[in-house]
């Protein structure tokens, strides 16, 4: 029996090895500098005390039986949490595969392609979510792994002096904690993997920007007033002030919407240029800024040259 000892121990030694193969879920230690001491006290020091050893707490052989088979069990639902979140990766791939695939499908600058776009991203985040659950999983392994660890520890000093039954179903349980763990770890490298591509992927079918809607006139309201400006219209001022007189009347908080429209550069000046002064002359009686908005519109080059109040 002795003798069977130094292989177990190795077997659990290669357990706990399998179960620390996590690296980017290792907790590093800050490390410390030791303080700077002198020559004398350096002589002096007393060599280090060895460390000392912990003794297995001691359990009746119901409790290392309960705890075994607690153990099992609790293993049995690890393996099946796999099953499950393979299951669901595998399905959650697809369902990017096919949003990604509608992305790539969809015409440049087309807002259908923005909206594929936000589905592809929602299914990849979903299914990093999936894989991130392997983590919480793999601390679940390990944290049943340690209590296996002393329920060996355990039985090899049992009241009988150690129960083989019971080391080795220890040990067979500790085989499969490892199994487990480096399942879970492969798992988990190849869907962080597949995650990090699917991310590249959607970052070279990055939608562009939104462009802003080209202005337009109101469909819903006529021109209250419309001034064209390839016409003589000297002298429009005081019937500019007659009309907005008569609206205010009508709505004393009334808003004025003016649209200056023109084909090219050079109408576009004197479009915005009469715009301004109608602003001044709407202003001019008792109308603030706030209730008067300009806006510039470009149309074909064969229109002429306008400026459109609008009221509300």
């Amino acid at each position: 029996m002795a003798s069977s000892k130094p292989l177990i121990l190795v077997a659990a030694a290669a357990v706990f090895t399998s179960g620390c193969l996590f690296a980017s879920d290792a907790k590093w230690p800050t490390l410390q500098m030791p303080p700077e001491k002198t020559a004398a006290s350096e002589s002096e020091a007393a060599p280090p005390a060895p460390t000392p050893q912990v003794a297995p707490a001691k359990k009746s052989a119901k409790e290392i039986q309960d705890g075994l088979s607690s153990l099992s069990a609790r293993l049995d639902l690890h393996a099946s949490d796999i099953d499950s979140i393979q299951a669901l990766v595998v399905d959650q791939r697809m369902r990017f595969e096919t949003a990604a695939a509608a992305v790539e499908a969809a015409p440049a600058g087309n807002q259908s392609r923005n909206d594929r776009w936000n589905e592809a991203q929602i299914e990849l985040t979903r299914l990093a979510n999936q894989v991130e659950r392997l983590t919480d999983l793999a601390e679940s392994v390990r944290s049943d792994t340690g209590q296996l660890a002393e329920l060996y520890a355990a039985a090899q000093i049992g009241e009988s002096g150690g129960d083989p039954t019971e080391i080795a179903t220890a040990q067979k349980l500790m085989a499969r904690a490892g199994s487990l763990l480096d399942q879970i770890r492969t798992d988990r490298a190849e869907g962080e993997r597949y995650v990090d591509s699917a991310r590249q992927r959607l970052a070279k079918q990055r939608p562009e920007a939104p462009q802003p809607k080209a202005p337009a006139l109101p469909k819903d309201r006529e021109a209250y007033v419309v001034f064209h400006l390839d016409r003589d219209d000297t002298g429009y001022e005081q019937t500019l002030k007659d009309a907005v007189s008569q609206a205010l009347a009508r709505k004393a908080d009334m808003s004025f919407d003016l649209y200056s429209l023109a084909g090219n550069a050079q109408d576009d000046v004197k479009a915005q240029d009469r715009a301004e002064d109608v602003k001044r002359i709407i202003r001019s009686l008792g109308v603030d800024a706030s209730r008067i908005t300009m806006t510039e519109i470009r149309q074909t080059s064969d229109t002429p040259p306008e400026v459109r109040i609008y009221i509300r």
